[in-house]
């Protein structure tokens, strides 16, 4: 994997469509830090999706309308955030995890019928939810879980997510 980045680094310097290839350098690099983040190495993955996100911050300011650079900065706030939870490091986590939902809010209100910008746009706040809900800001929580059931009224899982908040509240 690690010469997989190697190579990436070298196209970036190589070639003429220098976005495309920080694109795929920023997607290297966040694979490898999934890796490490699975492995429970934390501090290593935190290094790894730092490095990402800085990428694909260059890659949306050089594309700002591009979605793909736009949810590509996205996935990096994501990654971050949710590493960074594990340092308890809740109010940085909940910073990044902020930033992962604007991104993927703006792309579900764009493509309301795309399954990808739905799921982004659930799992975004699901995020911020649980973070919310673990700084003690169960009404914040309870808003963002709130909009969950409003997408999926259905949804037996969700619903009992924002009771499980409201059981918080009430203690």
């Amino acid at each position: 994997m690690d010469e997989s980045i190697t190579t990436y680094e070298q196209l970036v310097g190589l070639e003429t469509d220098v976005v495309t290839a920080q694109s795929d350098l920023a997607t290297a690099i966040r694979l490898r830090g999934r890796v490490e983040f699975s492995a429970g190495n934390f501090s290593t993955a935190q290094s790894f999706f730092e490095r990402d996100l800085k990428i694909s911050h260059e890659v949306a300011q050089a594309n700002p309308t591009g979605p793909d650079a736009q949810i590509q900065l996205g996935y990096a706030h994501s990654w971050l955030g949710t590493t960074i939870a594990q340092s308890e490091d809740v109010d940085a986590a909940i910073k990044h995890m902020t930033s992962w939902l604007e991104i993927a809010d703006h792309r579900f209100r764009q493509m309301p019928d795309h399954a990808g910008a739905k799921s982004d746009y659930k799992s975004a706040l699901v995020d911020l939810a649980d973070l919310k809900a673990r700084k003690g800001l169960y009404p914040e929580s309870l808003e963002l879980r709130s909009k969950l059931v409003a997408l999926d009224p259905q949804d037996a899982m969700l619903i009992n997510l924002r009771g499980t908040v409201y059981s918080k509240m009430e203690n």
